[in-house]
């Protein structure tokens, strides 16, 4: 009799999830651009929420989890809104892909087939056959649904996704500098010892990490360029917070991937270079790997001579620090990679799996501190092992493409795709296991490129010439 009552209760709760999805899907039906240009605006705010409402303390033992933001109560019923405007938005997406007949452009299906390779090989895979399998959570689904629903997304949608999306950024970033001065000890770590200002302490901000906030300014000021403002005031408020935030983070590693994406991509923005760039890019497929390998590899160099460049400090400073601060130099990411390489080694086909570097691991190699791989490339390996690895550059390699074939975007999402391969060398900066502040960056870029590319039905749109780049107007 129990069991009949219980599948009663369960039928009835998946009725009612359907009835609730389906009015959901009708009155965002009735939004010209749709609901997913809302998700970034509610999950930056879901995560600003969390943290001020979280009590975090800058302190030592905080930093041992500033990685992750936990919320109680009410609280996580606000992150929980990102996720269900993201499930009501892909379903939105489905029903308008469906009923409206919306054709998927050559481009859409690419990305799409290669976030999902990315993503079994680095989410399924370890999950089910890594040394030590986990269990599969929403988490791991909602990276997965975000790309999918992006390439389901027309033109005016996507523009729509950018402009809330900048909007966002903007206010993400005012409200941490606004908490810096009235909640100091939420928002800056004032124990921070490695900063090249004297005493100045690091601005963390309503991020989880002062990096993830440092992500985040890179991310508004490439919207700021892309869609400027229309209000002329309101553009140099906005890029004026992002440089100040930027460099109150003090995340060195994001610090040389800007520099190393303006001397990379830059120079293609303006005649000549930018006729080449465009030869370069849709000639064939010699040009792309010519162009492509190129930045990859002047990108490694520019952070190899940033390393030797600052590495006598680091050294030096690496002698009379304690293990949270080693973490911060290269000196203490040696250690940690060779922990991943190690687990890669146990078992170099599928990893070490998603418990590398969590709670208990950490525990275990005397590392409380190291919450990640500090490395794309290492995190991937020790996770999720050659195959991840194999994923990854897969992955890559198809964005970089579908990035060059994007006319009007091509400047803006190469910025983006060379300053997260600069941060992935010390960061763990992309990501398909999770949606986060530290990887954002990725699916906005993801955005950029859709939108950018030729063969996508293109709207009429007034044009604002702005540094050689045509620009549509906020």
């Amino acid at each position: 009799m129990s069991y009949i009552i219980l599948g009663s209760f369960a039928a009835a709760a998946g009725l009612l999830a359907i009835a609730l999805l389906f009015l959901a899907v009708k009155a965002g039906d009735r939004i010209r651009a749709g609901l997913l240009p809302w998700y970034i605006p509610v999950f930056l705010f879901g995560q600003a929420m969390a943290v001020l409402f979280s009590g975090r303390q800058l302190t030592e033992t905080d930093l041992m989890t500033s990685g992750s933001t936990v919320a109680f109560g009410w609280m996580s019923w606000v992150i929980r809104a990102a996720s269900i405007v993201l499930a009501v938005s892909f379903a939105l997406a489905v029903y308008r892909y469906i009923f409206e007949r919306r054709r998927i452009h050559p481009p859409q299906m690419v990305i799409a087939t290669a976030f999902t390779v990315f993503w079994i090989c680095n989410v399924i895979a370890p999950i089910f056959f890594s040394r030590f399998p986990g269990e599969m959570g929403a988490e791991h689904i909602y990276p997965l649904i975000l790309v999918y629903a992006l390439c389901l997304l027309n033109q005016d949608e996507l523009l729509t996704l950018i402009r809330l999306a900048r909007n966002a950024v903007a206010l993400y970033i005012l409200l941490s500098l606004l908490v810096a001065a009235a909640m100091p000890d939420v928002a800056l770590q004032t124990s921070y010892t490695q900063s090249y200002f004297g005493a100045m302490p690091r601005l963390f901000g309503v991020a989880p990490h002062a990096i993830a906030l440092a992500v985040v300014c890179v991310t508004g000021l490439v919207l700021a360029w892309r869609m400027p403002f229309q209000n002329k005031a309101i553009q140099w408020v906005f890029v004026g917070a992002c440089f100040v935030a930027l460099v109150l983070s003090q995340a060195k590693a994001v610090w040389l991937s800007v520099i190393a994406a303006l001397f990379l991509v830059l120079p293609w923005a303006v005649l000549p270079g930018r006729r080449l760039f465009d030869r370069l890019a849709l000639s064939s497929s010699r040009g792309f790997v010519g162009v492509g390998g190129g930045l990859i590899l002047v990108s490694i160099l520019l952070f190899t001579c940033g390393a030797l460049f600052f590495g006598d400090r680091w050294v030096a400073e690496a002698l009379d620090m304690d293990q949270m601060q080693k973490l911060s130099t290269f000196t203490g990411r040696d250690t940690i990679w060779e922990v991943a390489q190690e687990e890669w080694r146990r078992n170099p086909v599928f990893g070490y799996g998603f418990e590398l570097f969590g709670v208990a691991h950490r525990m275990q190699i005397g590392m409380p501190h190291a919450t990640s791989g500090h490395s794309l490339w290492f995190d991937t390996l020790g996770r999720a092992g050659t195959v991840g690895l194999l994923g990854l550059i897969v992955y890559l390699l198809i964005v970089m493409r579908a990035a060059f074939t994007g006319s009007e975007t091509r400047v803006y999402s190469l910025f983006m795709l060379v300053s997260l391969l600069v941060q992935s060398i010390s960061e763990v900066s992309i990501a398909a296991s999770s949606v986060s502040p530290t990887n954002i960056a990725q699916f906005i870029m993801i955005a950029l490129i859709l939108s950018g590319n030729r063969h996508r039905a293109a709207t009429s749109r007034r044009v604002v010439p702005l540094g050689g780049l045509h620009t549509p107007a906020a």
